[in-house]
């Protein structure tokens, strides 16, 4: 006989605790309670950046835009800059291009570059023209071009992210040891907290700015009035837990897996790990016929996000060997058993690093060479004329100020 899970247990006084308290009781209707183990939040600002996804797990979960355009300091945001020893990559959130004659639009862009092209894959993105004049718009049927949506993000402080989670929720301290905590099923999301600095960078622009080395990240996030600078550890690949559901007790976030990450994926991987856990939730004993599966996703999930990393930060995984050796011979990603990572993402991050495929897929030959160039002049210039009329960011932040009755001083 079936006996439901009734009382979680959230220990950690950080953002993810917070987070996982909040999402947990909107969506499950279960007692929760939190449990701190100081009383100084652990505020990581590895969670000032929201992606599009974060934004709509958020929005399921009960805490909409509107209510996070309202924070103290929250920006838009159109995606990043990435910079290593090499270069400076373009990374606009959503798609590029339009995939034609049943092949992706990669394959095109690689057929056209090999042609003389001199555009980088981001440039068929309304977002990367905005990117570089400091303009934005949210993404709406206005500036739809065909299938093509640019997608867009938000900077939030995370002081003001974790006072707006913890609004109505009693914390309880932790017990001398964690084991102590008693209820049906017990989460850690327990995690390290950094420190906050200043930005020397002025001005608010709609993305973040991540300098990669083979130590990590340095992370620049404009906010408004007050830009944010902090390094960010590559992490050790050792730290990575291979069954984060042992028993009765589940670990999520930086106390599961605190080695290096995608840019700006941080608040997006915890509510992935959310919903995974509320999809997999098991009865009470947390037999490991239930628990099994999440180890399995959840493993599979963490492995490709750690292989994609290796592009940036490199080190030795065999997973990023194969998968760079086949896209850089034919532009093929084998389709992922992962949600957090695709295989689009393959192809953005590498071909943002120069990792240019030997070859294009024949398909994209379905087009011949006139009909090429004039769907490619053709979608540029609608790129162009979108993204030239969307608003300088000053002006729009105008617009969020009047729509939310606040003035200019006090967002």
């Amino acid at each position: 006989m079936s006996r439901p899970i009734e009382t979680i247990a959230i220990l950690g006084s950080g953002i993810e605790a917070a987070l996982s308290a909040f999402v947990l009781k909107q969506r499950t209707g279960l007692s929760i309670a939190r449990f701190a183990e100081t009383e100084t939040p652990a505020l990581s600002p590895v969670h000032t950046v929201l992606t599009p996804s974060a934004l709509q797990r958020l929005e399921t979960a009960g805490l909409g835009l509107r209510d996070l355009l309202a924070l103290p300091g929250s920006l838009p945001s159109l995606g990043q800059m990435i910079v290593t020893d090499q270069q400076t990559s373009c990374n606009p959130f959503g798609s590029r291009g339009i995939d034609w004659a049943g092949i992706g639009f990669h394959h095109h862009w690689l057929r056209a570059r090999q042609g003389g092209l001199r555009l980088p894959y981001a440039a068929f993105s309304p977002a990367y023209r905005a990117m570089q004049e400091n303009r934005f718009a949210p993404p709406d049927q206005r500036n739809l071009i065909g299938p093509l949506q640019h997608e867009s993000g938000l900077h939030v402080h995370p002081e003001a992210l974790f006072e707006r989670l913890v609004e109505g929720t009693s914390v309880q301290p932790l017990a001398a040891a964690a084991n102590a905590v008693e209820a049906d099923l017990v989460i850690d999301a327990r995690e390290r907290s950094n420190e906050l600095q200043i930005s020397a960078q002025s001005g608010e622009q709609p993305f973040s700015t991540w300098r990669a080395s083979t130590t990590g990240w340095t992370i620049t996030i404009p906010l408004r009035n007050e830009p944010l600078e902090y390094p960010l550890a590559g992490g050790d690949e050792d730290q990575l837990i291979k069954q984060p559901w042992r028993g009765n007790q589940v670990s999520i976030g930086q106390a599961a897996y605190s080695g290096p990450s995608l840019p700006g994926l941080a608040t997006e991987r915890v509510l992935h790990e959310l919903d995974l856990l509320v999809e997999l939730l098991p009865d009470r004993d947390c037999h490991p016929a239930e628990t099994s599966q999440y180890n399995r996703i959840w493993t599979e999930e963490m492995n490709e996000l750690r292989a994609l990393t290796t592009l940036y930060l490199g080190g030795d995984d065999a997973r990023t060997s194969e998968r760079l050796r086949m896209f850089k011979h034919r532009g093929y990603v084998r389709p992922l058993d992962t949600d957090l990572v695709t295989a689009s993402d393959w192809v953005v991050h590498a071909l943002a690093l120069d990792h240019v495929p030997e070859h294009f897929d024949p398909l994209s030959m379905r087009l011949d060479d006139a009909r090429l160039k004039q769907e490619l002049g053709q979608l540029l210039q609608r790129i162009n004329v979108v993204s030239g009329e969307f608003p300088p960011l000053s002006v729009y932040l105008q617009a969020i100020d009047k729509a939310l009755g606040q003035s200019r001083e006090t967002a």
